[in-house]
């Protein structure tokens, strides 16, 4: 059983609270990331940490709800599979950071949205209207601003492992939202973290030894990193669930948003005038993307 189309869902503000929840705790571990790099860790050890944290707190949650582990053989595989592209898209992502700038990075992992909305149109028979198509473009115009994204170092394997993880995070999002809708959210999720910690624990046991943090904040950051994905693993698949792959991943998009705003906070990463035009273009876009659907939910329900 597939998830349902988008058409036939109505507005569902918990669905997208769900997946605005998950993008603030996502967007908090760039900087948590910072505090433990810092203190003496790496990035695979952080990829590691994160995954190995995640399973066993997944599956506590799933004791103390009293569910099954159970999602039979057609659910597993398919949570297999995004819990591959879930581990691709984080050595990805991270890996394009070694080879170009972070916000050059950043706003090529930030296309995921777009390719969602283009192949969810094809794959889910999701509509791509002009607005929305509108709203994606002036969200992504919005990343560019507020990213502030500078051309000068173009690595090819740079852009390749970003590419790489924009295109395995749309093919997570669309691969939940087409299969796994019928499912347990946390036990799904549980699932996909369990194949994306093994591949990360055999890529630490080929990198060598974890590099723990060496100070207190660095282990703050070290932990917090891992608790904060896991919230917003859970949020974000329970969204797709309710409210489709397309609104999804444009609310999404206020992820690098909150991202800039807690490093300016923690990091003193201040903002310039244009950079800030960039994160009301995203807001703006993402809110006027929710009445859409808020809109369409209404008359399609009178229909």
């Amino acid at each position: 059983m597939t998830a349902e189309p988008s058409t036939r869902r109505h507005f569902d503000p918990i669905g997208l609270l769900m997946v605005m929840g998950s993008a603030i705790s996502f967007a908090l571990t760039p900087t948590l990331n910072r505090l433990a790099y810092d203190a003496g860790s790496d990035v695979s050890s952080l990829v590691t940490v994160r995954f190995v944290v995640t399973v066993p707190a997944l599956l506590v949650a799933i004791l103390i709800l009293g569910r099954s582990l159970k999602i039979g053989m057609r659910g597993w595989r398919n949570s297999a599979i995004v819990g591959v592209l879930m581990a691709l898209t984080a050595y990805g992502y991270i890996a394009a950071v070694a080879y170009i700038p972070v916000s050059l990075s950043s706003l090529i992992f930030y296309t995921f949205p777009i390719i969602v909305g283009l192949a969810a149109t094809f794959v889910n028979n999701e509509p791509l209207t002009p607005l929305r198509l509108t709203m994606l473009a002036a969200a992504f115009a919005g990343l560019v601003l507020a990213l502030g994204v500078t051309f000068d170092t173009l690595d090819p394997r740079g852009l390749g492992f970003a590419f790489l993880g924009a295109v395995c995070a749309a093919g997570s999002v669309m691969w939940s939202g087409r299969t796994l809708g019928s499912h347990d959210t946390v036990v799904t999720t549980f699932h996909m973290m369990a194949v994306a910690c093994v591949l990360a624990v055999l890529a630490q046991l080929w990198e060598g030894p974890l590099r723990l943090p060496q100070t207190g904040l660095g282990w703050i950051g070290f932990f917090g990193n891992a608790a904060f994905y896991c919230l917003g693993l859970v949020g974000f698949f329970a969204g797709i669930a309710r409210v489709g792959a397309i609104p999804a991943s444009m609310v999404s998009n206020v992820e690098p948003i909150v991202s800039i705003l807690f490093a300016m906070t923690m990091l003193g990463e201040w903002l310039s005038w244009l950079q800030w035009t960039g994160v009301a273009l995203v807001i703006a876009a993402v809110l006027a993307m929710a009445e859409s659907d808020r809109r369409r939910a209404q008359q399609l329900s009178r229909a």
